[in-house]
């Protein structure tokens, strides 16, 4: 079953490579019986064994000269040009040879150069006037000048077509490798623009679970370090950091639930869980200051007529930026230096928003070359906004970090 299966996948191999030769042969074998036919009617019916034999002898050598140019015409992709003009030249004594000829022209025409199909055009020519000067006077019928420049003209307009059909067929294939290349170019830079936008969700989502999630853990944290550690606190204080657990896990897991809902949510309907901006900054300084740091802030150049910073009159993006900003600055300042002062000073300058949180911390506990996923995400979210952010440890153990946005 198998066997029989590859030989017929054989046969369909040879006939696909095979066909343009048989068609070639049985051109070739078309114009030798039509030509040499009609000159054998013109022979008389007593005519003598010379002449009869010189006719017979004409139609084996083109024949066989004939054969022979089919037989070349595989090996012309070794060999293009030099192929073409044997099967050209062969014109000269071979109508059988018509088919090769044509074919090996076509062929070149199509990938040839110029030069080469200018020499292989007068090969065709000189073929031509080989032919008129040859053959038609050993036929007994010499031909005239006004035979010989038609002979001429349709050898040279059949190449000309030869030529015109090359180079047409080679400007089609052409087009198509230029869209095919183009498709897989689209192709290509669709997925790299899939695979980009991809890795921007990826990190998207990572900064806004950090952003969410890492304040409220940091707290729950802390407290929970403190009942740890601190077996002698009196109730209240116990009850205190209890409740601060449970309220700001429930907040945590909440928000984790929004996150995600959305991500789970095939119907992108632009309905997301709003994010927070600076007008809920005061409720994230009570909570710093109800988990024991004291934090103080001081507002320059965005005041209203009765001296109240306009929060919620920012840009929305803007506002969301910088709420992360103070977020993520009290949120290593309460990991790193739990108790200690914290200032945050926060200005609006010409075109420019800029904030510093600042806050003494205890020798050996910040290393400003190791940038955790916070400040990365800071870092890129102010990128996209035309930011910046700088962070330092200064000579006086206090931890600095400045961020700078443009003021819409």
């Amino acid at each position: 079953m198998v066997g029989a299966m590859e030989a017929r996948h054989a046969m369909r191999r040879t006939l696909r490579r095979g066909w343009p030769y048989l068609v070639v042969a049985f051109a070739g074998a078309v114009i030798w019986s039509t030509v040499w036919g009609a000159h054998v009617e013109t022979i008389p019916a007593g005519a003598d064994e010379e002449t009869v034999g010189s006719t017979g002898a004409f139609m084996l050598l083109d024949l066989v000269v004939g054969v022979i140019a089919v037989a070349l015409i595989p090996l012309q992709r070794r060999a293009p040009l030099t192929i073409a003009i044997l099967a050209a030249l062969a014109l000269a004594v071979s109508a059988f040879a018509s088919g090769a000829a044509i074919l090996a022209a076509f062929r070149f025409a199509t990938t040839g150069t110029r030069t080469g199909v200018i020499l292989l055009g007068a090969m065709w020519v000189l073929s031509g006037a080989g032919n008129v000067a040859v053959v038609f006077p050993v036929l007994g019928s010499p031909a005239g000048a006004g035979e010989t420049v038609v002979i001429l003209t349709l050898g040279v307009l059949i190449y000309v077509a030869l030529v015109a059909l090359g180079r047409y067929r080679q400007a089609r294939i052409e087009t198509l490798r230029l869209v095919h290349e183009r498709a897989v170019n689209a192709e290509r830079e669709r997925e790299r623009h899939v695979k980009a936008a991809r890795e921007a969700e990826r990190l998207r989502i990572a900064r806004e679970m950090h952003d969410i999630l890492a304040h409220r853990i940091s707290l729950v944290s802390m407290h929970a370090g403190t009942l740890a550690y601190r077996d002698d606190l009196p109730r209240e204080q116990m009850a205190q950091a209890a409740s601060v657990i449970k309220d700001n896990s429930a907040v945590a897991l909440r928000e984790l639930r929004q996150i995600l809902g959305v991500l789970r949510d095939n119907n992108d309907s632009g309905q997301n869980a709003p994010q927070p901006t600076l007008a809920q900054l005061p409720a994230l300084l009570a909570e710093a200051r109800a988990s024991g740091s004291a934090t103080e802030i001081e507002f320059f150049g965005i005041s209203a007529e009765d001296e109240e910073p306009i929060l919620d009159e920012l840009d929305p993006s803007l506002s969301r930026a910088a709420y992360r900003i103070v977020q993520e600055a009290l949120t290593n300042a309460r990991k790193h230096a739990p108790g200690l002062p914290v200032h945050i000073r926060i200005e609006r300058t010409t075109g420019q928003l800029s904030i510093e949180v600042r806050n003494k911390v205890p020798p050996g506990t910040y290393h400003t070359n190791n940038r955790g996923m916070g400040l990365v995400g800071l870092s890129e979210r102010l990128d996209l906004l035309g930011g910046s952010i700088d962070y330092q440890r200064t000579s006086e153990s206090i931890f600095v970090v400045r961020a700078w946005l443009p003021w819409w």
